[in-house]
């Protein structure tokens, strides 16, 4: 069993992950928090990260 620190005691920084182990690390995930609308609007975060272009609606 560990020994309890002593609240006087700092707290070392845990160890960083390797981030190259995530699903996401090189995804812009949630960037688009709806449907993209209109062509404009896909060019806008086309600039950020490739995304597919909205189909015509058929209204």
């Amino acid at each position: 069993m560990e020994k309890r620190r002593k609240n006087n005691e700092k707290l070392k920084n845990p160890p960083a992950r390797d981030l190259n182990d995530l699903a996401s690390s090189n995804d812009c995930t949630g960037l688009t928090p709806s449907a993209v609308k209109s062509e404009v609007e896909a060019e806008s975060y086309d600039d950020m990260m490739p995304i597919p272009k909205p189909k015509p609606s058929k209204l």
